[in-house]
Order: structure tokens, then C-alpha cells, then sequence
């Protein structure tokens, strides 16, 4: 049976017991008492340095020693042996009690989400609901990722700071359902920060302050301790130019940003294993050339604002621009006759490998409703492979006689398919 004795009042109880008077009033046994259970049942009671060094306790500690106890043995005397045991028995206690009240208290592990509404719901490994977090009126989570495609932005998980538990990356988009802010949320849904660029942007008559709508984020592991950068895509919310961002993952705050003339769609962060490194890889569009374009940029070092034949589309006031490579893919003559360009969208690693996805014309009318071309690259901007995928043909065909064309069009046009546009050379640098 274990002992009980009659509490005084927590809320009176020191957090230190610091005689043994205390102590005794505490278990509500004789100072005597008290101490024969020190010598003989190992109480944990502690003492200063120097012989005469004060005695002092936790209560916790004596109550969790207590409630060990059989209450029939407490006053026999049970020799220095059954005290050290006793003592040991009641450490390994303490530890299971405090071990076991951890794993039920513990924060749980955030795993998946859902967004109803304004309110993004965080769930553990089980299913069951970890945290909720609610937007003010007028913000709203978003979500338009394309499943299949690869691309799109949507709530990620990751552990920015490096503690094995993972941080929430979320989009937020204002009543109009434009993604304008990143929002991060600690592993137990707290906000940690918000970015959102106010930066402006100018060229030659006009200038462009936003608002700027995030269009992609990745992660990039940091170079000067664990944990995780995050790499942003934002564009204006009418026009161009965009921004490339490289966010600190802990606190949200700026790091560096290239300017770029067009639009920047998709970011990857892409490590081909060959000593350079994880690399940023993001697919587009150029306006000032009325191409799709890939641009390559290093993390510890892109900068500037891209560089532009036609002035007209120069962003002002920008150093010139830090990049790995930045390249152009050509217009087939199916694109050129029915869009105002083509684009660089889905980007997918494999075997080594980059593939590359430029869409050449899109009508939803049709069973199969868009036309694109793939690039194979290697490291360093390799051009391994072109390939194209149904849309090619089944366009060509469709519209030969209003294109005045001959059944072997598209081969006859792959043949002499003219090369990449390498702007800038690839730099290991």
C-alpha cells in the first residue's frame, strides 16, 4: 500500500525545501523521522559542499519518493543496502514518470494539411488534428498546384531551422485569389514570419510597385549551419518584371534578389551531384525576347537584373546581373503563328538528367490541349535530347491546311530546329 499524507497547499509550497524542518513539515513526519528515512530508505535529500553544508530538497522529488514507498516498512529500520536500492529505484521512477509525461504532452509532428476556408488544419502522422491556424477576413490559403505537372505552389512542409521538426510554408492570397504573401508557421502552428516584396521595380517610362504575386518557392540547404533557405518567385501582379528572392529560412528576412524581364514560373533547387553543389533552376518567360527561358542561378551568389538587348525592357538601377547561365529555347512555327510566345513550365530530375518542358500552344477545345516540346540538359546546361509530346503532331495535322503546310512538317521542321540561345555562358564561378 502506498503512503499518504495529508498535503499542506501547493500553491504555499516552496519550490526548494532548505532545512530539515521543511523537509519534516513537508512529509509531516518528526525532523528524526525524516532523517532516518534519509539514512536508511535513501529520501533525496541533498547537501551544500564542506561538512556542515545545508541540507535541501524538491518536493516533488519527496513526493514522487513517497508514493513509492510501502507504508508498512516505512519505519523499520532495512540496512544500508535495501537505502541504496530504495534510492535507485526511485531515480529510474522519476525518469519513467517524467519520460512518460513527455510522450503524452509532446507537441505532435505535423504531417498533413488541408485548408477549409481561411483556416489551414495541420495533422500528425495519425490523422489526428495537430494545430489549426485561421487567416483574418480578406486572406485566404492557397493552393494551385498541378498534381501531375510538377508545378504550382500550394502549403509545404519543411525544417528550416534544423531541429528535426518541421516549419509550414504557406501561401496567402488577398479576396481576389492572388497569392501576395509567404507565411511560415512553427511545428506547433505559431506564426514564426511573412514576406511580402514592397520593393519597385523600374524601366525605361514606367515603374512597377507591386502589388507581387509569389509564383514559386523551393528550399536550399544553408552553407553556414543546418537548416534551410527558401527561394522565391514573385511577379508583378499585371505585368512584368519578376523577382527572384532568396529568403533566410528562420526568420523570413531578405538575403539577396536577382531582377528578372519577364516571368519567372517555376523554381527547382536541383543538385546533379557533380561538385557544384545544389543549383536553382527556374523556367519562364522572357518578354523583352518573346521566349521561354531557363535560368540557372547559384545560391550564395545570384544578384543583379538580367540583361536586355532591347532597352526599352532594362530594369533600372541594378548592378548587372550574377547568374550561372540564362537561356532561350526558339519558337516553333505552330507557336509563332497562333501565340504571342511560348513558355517554360514543368521541370523534372531523372537518371541525372533535367528535363525541360516548353509549351508551344494550348486550346482547351481540344482532346488533346496543348502542344509542348522537351529538353533534356546534364550538368551544366548539357543539351542531351528533344522530344516532343502528342500535342506536336496532332496540332500540325490539324492545322496544315489553315499553317499551308506538308504532311511532314514538324520532322522537316525538327531537322533544322534551330539551337539554344545561351544569353549567358555557363559559369562555374
Amino acid at each position: 500500500m502506498a503512503f499518504a499524507a495529508q498535503r499542506p497547499d501547493p500553491g504555499l509550497e516552496p519550490e526548494e525545501l532548505c532545512s530539515w524542518k521543511q523537509i519534516a513539515h513537508h512529509l509531516r513526519v518528526s525532523i528524526k523521522t525524516a532523517q532516518k528515512w534519509e539514512r536508511e530508505r535513501g529520501l533525496p535529500v541533498r547537501r551544500g559542499p564542506g561538512e556542515r553544508g545545508r541540507v535541501y530538497a524538491s518536493p516533488r522529488e519527496l513526493d514522487t519518493w513517497l508514493k513509492l514507498q510501502d507504508s508498512g516498512t516505512l519505519d523499520r529500520g532495512e540496512g544500508p543496502v535495501r537505502r541504496r536500492w530504495g534510492w535507485a529505484v526511485a531515480a529510474v521512477a522519476v525518469v519513467v514518470l517524467s519520460a512518460a509525461g513527455w510522450l503524452l504532452n509532446r507537441p505532435a509532428q505535423p504531417a498533413e494539411w488541408r485548408i477549409e476556408g481561411r483556416t489551414l488544419v495541420v495533422t500528425d502522422p495519425r490523422g489526428r488534428e495537430a494545430w489549426s491556424y485561421e487567416l483574418p477576413p480578406g486572406r485566404l490559403f492557397f493552393d494551385d498546384r498541378w498534381k501531375v505537372k510538377g508545378i504550382g505552389i500550394g502549403p509545404e512542409l519543411a525544417d528550416l531551422d534544423g531541429d528535426g521538426r518541421p516549419e509550414l510554408l504557406a501561401p496567402v492570397a488577398d479576396a481576389d485569389g492572388h497569392a501576395i504573401q509567404l507565411m511560415c508557421l512553427s511545428p506547433s502552428g505559431k506564426l514564426l514570419w511573412i514576406h511580402e516584396p514592397e520593393e519597385e521595380a523600374r524601366v525605361p517610362g514606367s515603374s512597377y510597385s507591386g502589388p507581387w504575386m509569389v509564383r514559386s518557392f523551393a528550399v536550399v540547404p544553408r552553407q553556414d549551419g543546418p537548416g534551410l533557405h527558401v527561394f522565391t518567385a514573385w511577379s508583378h501582379l499585371t505585368h512584368y518584371p519578376a523577382l527572384a528572392r532568396l529568403l533566410d529560412g528562420r526568420a523570413g528576412a531578405r538575403i539577396r534578389d536577382y531582377w528578372h524581364s519577364g516571368h519567372l514560373v517555376n523554381g527547382r533547387v536541383i543538385d546533379f551531384g557533380d561538385g557544384q553543389g545544389p543549383l536553382i533552376y527556374v523556367a519562364g518567360i522572357s518578354n523583352s525576347y518573346r521566349q521561354a527561358t531557363l535560368l540557372v542561378l547559384h545560391p550564395d551568389r545570384f544578384g543583379g537584373a538580367s540583361k536586355e538587348e532591347n532597352p526599352s525592357y532594362q530594369i533600372l538601377g541594378q548592378p548587372e546581373p550574377v547568374e550561372v547561365t540564362r537561356i532561350l529555347f526558339p519558337r516553333s512555327r505552330l507557336n509563332q503563328r497562333f501565340e504571342r510566345y511560348n513558355r517554360a513550365l514543368s521541370m523534372q530530375k531523372m537518371d541525372g538528367r533535367l528535363q525541360v518542358e516548353v509549351v508551344e500552344h494550348v486550346d482547351a477545345k481540344e482532346i488533346v490541349s496543348g502542344a509542348a516540346i522537351y529538353y533534356e540538359f546534364g550538368p551544366r546546361g548539357q543539351l542531351l535530347k528533344i522530344d516532343t509530346g502528342n500535342g506536336i503532331p496532332h496540332f500540325y495535322n490539324l492545322l496544315k491546311d489553315q499553317l499551308q503546310l506538308p504532311p511532314d512538317a514538324w520532322q522537316a521542321e525538327l531537322a533544322d530546329w534551330p539551337p539554344l540561345r545561351f544569353l549567358t555562358p555557363w559559369r562555374d564561378d
